[in-house]
């Protein structure tokens, strides 16, 4: 879960994708993961998706692509 609302604009949304991004290197071969950002709703950027190079792959491209923009729907983002 990324927040991607309007306040992360700057330096906020480039070390959150840094974040997400070493997470994501960080899982093992046949992990699970989903990843979701939230603004002012919530977004399924990947079901869950067993890490692969290939999705692994995918996922680090949907992170890359991340900007900030709209409100905070963060009680959207916990549910």
């Amino acid at each position: 879960m990324v927040d991607t609302s309007g306040s992360m604009s700057g330096e906020k949304i480039h070390h959150a994708r840094l974040a997400a991004s070493s997470f994501i290197d960080g899982l093992a071969e046949g992990d699970i993961v989903s990843l979701y950002s939230f603004s002012s709703g919530v977004t399924e950027l990947a079901p869950p998706t067993v890490v692969t190079a290939t999705s692994r792959a995918m996922l680090l491209q949907r992170v890359a692509g991340l900007y900030a923009a709209g409100g905070t729907s963060l009680y959207g983002g916990l549910q």
